[in-house]
């Protein structure tokens, strides 16, 4: 366990020299540190609920829900009716509006998207891992058996997002300095500003935002360079795309409501199999289709198909982390 932490502090400070000397990070190590930042990051945007709930003042009037609709009131007023013996008393005593303070509505706003806080750095993972590897030329090789392993990648790309800590574990403490008296007048300003409060307006957050968006992108610069014999300007090119994707969330972040997210879970879902097992899949179409034929046992997919699968993987992982909220919450 030392020594796998020594490995990625290494890989942190001099990517070039842990990975130079023909060592690499197991692929568990990998997800033990993806996981982690996942569990970071729900419990930073939880913590934030609660702080912006505490800071949410005012009430709105709704209707009272333990009291049953009104036409079933109406009918629990005749003794003879079928609903007077169970809702006369509940109608009688139960006013039909109450105030519900605004704080509630900003705290759920918030909470529904810890399980999105969750997956998001997963999917980020799968995103960038998927990108290097379709680019490094291994999935139009026409010996499959000589392409990088997709694991390996996501090995060496986990180390990358480990600086994404610093901004999980600052998110929570800067939305509490920055968040003052929050004064919505209905129910939708309660969602969008508490949605707007997980985004501090503050330098400081800006400033860790880029500072730590462009030390993973020189660790994955120089990883997979050295790791995967990347040219320099792919590997750069590759990361700088990636890396500036993290300031989003800090300049303007993307959020989606509603089932708009379960579609993003479904898309990275559905899209993770095509990106890590495009030739699995396409072995598994083509039996398929050779269902009642003769002589096809050895046929194989070409390169080109292999890579096209890897290709629909990859964009569907990437519309589901943006559906999911990986413009706002990474």
């Amino acid at each position: 366990m030392l020594e796998a932490l020594r490995r990625v502090l290494r890989a942190l400070v001099r990517p070039r020299a842990m990975f130079g000397d023909s060592r690499s990070v197991p692929f568990r190590v990998g997800l033990a540190v993806v996981v982690l930042l996942c569990a970071l990051n729900a419990a930073g945007v939880l913590y934030a609920s609660g702080v912006v709930a505490d800071a949410t003042t005012g009430s709105v009037q709704i209707d009272n829900p333990a009291r049953p609709a009104e036409t079933v009131c109406e009918d629990a007023q005749s003794p003879g009716d079928f609903f007077y013996e169970y809702h006369h008393e509940t109608c009688k005593n139960e006013p039909a509006t109450v105030q519900q303070p605004l704080a509630s509505y900003a705290a759920d706003t918030i909470s529904d998207l810890v399980f999105a806080a969750f997956l998001v750095p997963f999917a980020v993972w799968a995103v960038v891992s998927g990108l290097i590897h379709l680019l490094i030329g291994g999935a139009t090789a026409d010996d499959y058996d000589d392409r990088v392993r997709f694991s390996v990648v996501l090995a060496v790309t986990a180390i990358g997002l480990v600086p994404a800590a610093l901004r999980y574990a600052a998110r929570p403490l800067l939305v509490e300095m920055e968040t003052a008296t929050l004064t919505p007048a209905s129910i939708e300003a309660a969602r969008s500003l508490a949605a707007d409060a997980l985004t501090p307006n503050s330098p400081v957050w800006l400033a860790l935002v880029a500072a730590t968006a462009a030390w993973t992108a020189v660790v994955w610069w120089r990883s997979w360079q050295t790791a995967f014999g990347v040219s320099s300007r792919r590997a750069g090119t590759v990361a700088a795309v990636a890396g500036a994707c993290f300031l989003v969330p800090a300049v303007a972040p993307v959020q989606f409501a509603g089932s708009v997210g379960a579609l993003g879970i479904l898309l990275v879902a559905v899209g993770i199999p095509a990106l890590a097992f495009p030739r699995g899949l396409e072995r598994l179409d083509l039996a398929l289709d050779l269902i009642g034929t003769r002589g096809g046992e050895r046929v194989e997919p070409k390169p080109w198909r292999v890579a096209l699968q890897q290709l629909s993987g990859l964009v569907m992982v990437a519309v589901g982390t943006v559906l999911l909220g990986g413009l706002a919450l990474a």
